[in-house]
């Protein structure tokens, strides 16, 4: 999948909302269009919010210049939560979902252990 159209003002900050299917194909296509991964955060909300879920997960990728930030937001079901790891497609990210587990947020249910090779992870987050 291609990367989402930047708009044309400089310092553009655009949140695309994005399945869980979606999600390494398209933090792929932003990685192979020179965005770079800044952040993996991962919120709690409690049964429901404003925007009818529990938990998101939100992945910025920056690039420049001119300033452009994409958020990747991906809702899941408590019930159920699942995402692809990215470290197969970025280095940062094996680091950030590791960070993620330790915190017992969703997390990468294949993240390695501080033992482990430095060779990526892969698998999916679960909670």
């Amino acid at each position: 999948m291609n990367a989402p159209e930047q708009s044309a003002a400089a310092g553009s900050y655009d949140v695309v909302p994005v399945s869980p299917a979606a999600l390494a194909p398209t933090a792929a296509g932003l990685l192979d269009s020179g965005y770079r991964l800044a952040l993996i955060s991962a919120t709690h909300h409690g049964p429901r919010d404003g925007r009818d879920e529990a938990m998101h997960v939100a992945y910025l990728f920056l690039a420049g210049p001119p300033d452009s930030r994409i958020e990747l937001r991906v809702g899941l079901d408590p019930a159920e939560p699942e995402i692809p790891s990215l470290a197969r497609h970025s280095f940062p990210a094996s680091r950030f979902e590791r960070e993620l587990r330790a915190s017992e947020s969703p997390r990468a249910g294949a993240a390695p252990s501080s033992t482990a090779s430095n060779s990526p992870p892969t698998g999916t987050w679960t909670a």
